[in-house]
């Protein structure tokens, strides 16, 4: 029991770092920044003042001694607007634990500022039955997690871009890792390494102590590496870490990975009418 609930909490305290930022394309590539800092500093502000459509892949994978526990795989189209309530994607969650049967999948659409949600196939342990889709405000989903709310049902993904890459950025220096080809492209490389204590401050802000509360025993001692990688179009393609944690006196590695790729991809969603509106995660 103690290793499934340590395997939720991981995915649970993974939650912030799936926010991390990918940036949009720029009309032409820029001057090549002077400083590893300042050109991870231009490619975020580039995220944040011209938005863009792309596709999302992100994978939160656990281990314990060397052994694999749990994989969450999160990919599908999303839009970052700079208008309020303006983002929106439509995203799919995907769980698998070896030994166990296929967890199943998880849907999300975001758009107009509520967060739909269908976890009706999505068996992972520590997470209520739910059918059909449900509906949440998305100020109220993260003010739920600050707030410490005491459901065990939490959606895995939200559309929050750039807050993670602006909180690194106001951490510590980056400094540069060469060059290196992902996904067919040649991209820039750049690693920031933190102590414990300012990977909490920079990965969870405002949720950094209802997380922690709520999952009751979670250590990082261990200094921990980002790497954010910049692309073609001065925009970001890649931003992960792995460090070493315990969870519930469980130690396990948790490696968090982002890519994003098809800048400019068009696409749209359609909200579920049939939706039932929830008030708050407490009442999952």
């Amino acid at each position: 029991m103690k290793r499934n609930t340590a395997v939720f909490a991981s995915a649970l305290l993974s939650l912030p770092l799936l926010l991390a930022a990918c940036g949009s394309t720029a009309s032409s590539a820029p001057t090549k920044p002077a400083t590893p800092q300042t050109a991870v500093e231009s490619a975020y502000h580039q995220a944040v003042t011209s938005p863009n459509s792309y596709h999302l892949t992100s994978t939160v994978t656990t281990t314990h001694n060397g052994a694999l526990m749990q994989t969450i795989t999160i990919s599908g189209d999303v839009h970052d607007s700079l208008k309020s309530n303006g983002s929106y994607g439509a995203l799919t969650v995907a769980t698998v634990i070896p030994g166990q049967s296929n967890e199943g999948s998880m849907s999300e659409i975001i758009d107009n500022g509520n967060l739909y949600v269908n976890a009706t196939d999505f068996r992972l342990s520590g997470i209520h039955k739910i059918n059909g889709w449900i509906s949440i405000p998305v100020a109220k989903y993260h003010s739920d997690l600050s707030s410490n709310t005491k459901s065990s049902f939490f959606p895995l993904v939200s559309i929050n871009q750039s807050d993670l890459l602006g909180s690194l950025l106001k951490s510590g220096k980056f400094v540069s890792a060469g060059t290196t080809t992902l996904a067919g492209q040649k991209v820039d490389s750049y690693k920031l390494t933190l102590t414990a204590t300012q990977f909490a401050h920079a990965a969870y802000g405002t949720m950094a102590k209802g997380i922690v509360r709520t999952t009751e025993a979670f250590s990082v001692k261990a200094p921990i590496t980002f790497t954010v990688d910049v692309g073609s179009g001065n925009h970001i393609a890649f931003i992960g870490t792995t460090f070493p944690a315990t969870i519930f006196k469980i130690p396990v590695t948790l490696t968090i990975n982002q890519q994003c790729t098809n800048y400019g991809v068009k696409f749209s969603v359609s909200p579920p009418k049939s939706a039932k509106p929830v008030t708050s995660l407490s009442t999952l």
